[in-house]
């Protein structure tokens, strides 16, 4: 590592002999779980007092705290960055509240938070020697947005589905 002129500050690993007190660790924007060896989403990197007014400065700093390299979280995300360009619109200053409609919009999309405690992602697929095996793709699109999602999807023998 030294020689490719890589600093290597620390190494994280899931084996128990190599794992260190914290069995949580920041991966892309994710938390790894070491214990269950999945992602998951940082949810408390997301948090912000609902008491204050909710302003486009507000607004662009929830969602530039997300980093999101692989696109885990696009489904989640999108609904703020529209509303963010809604704001936009407006023509109002960085620190004016936004109007009612963002504003419930927001709110709305702020109440599934919860939810993201429950989004874990294996970090890694097992298949077995005689699965089948399948890809699917979804795409969709409108004025204000576009997405894609491709999975593998993994069938054996016993009839275990991933």
């Amino acid at each position: 590592m030294k020689e490719g002129m890589f600093d290597l500050r620390g190494w994280e690993s899931s084996a128990i002999s190599a794992s260190s007190e914290s069995t949580r660790s920041p991966v892309l924007g994710l938390i790894w779980d070491k214990n269950l060896d999945t992602l998951e989403i940082d949810s408390e990197s997301l948090e912000f007092d609902e008491r204050e007014k909710i302003t486009k400065r507000k607004i662009l700093s929830l969602v530039s705290r997300v980093f999101d390299p692989i696109g885990f979280l696009a489904p989640v995300m999108i609904q703020p960055k529209i509303l963010l360009q809604a704001t936009w619109k407006t023509k109002e200053s960085w620190d004016d509240e936004v109007n009612n409609e963002i504003k419930k919009n927001f709110l709305k999309w702020r109440k599934q938070f919860k939810y993201f405690k429950n989004i874990k992602i294996p970090r890694w697929l097992s298949v077995m020697k005689k699965s089948n095996l399948s890809i699917h793709t979804f795409v969709d699109a409108n004025k204000t947005a576009y997405a894609a999602c491709i999975f593998l999807r993994s069938e054996s023998r016993v009839n275990e589905i991933r």
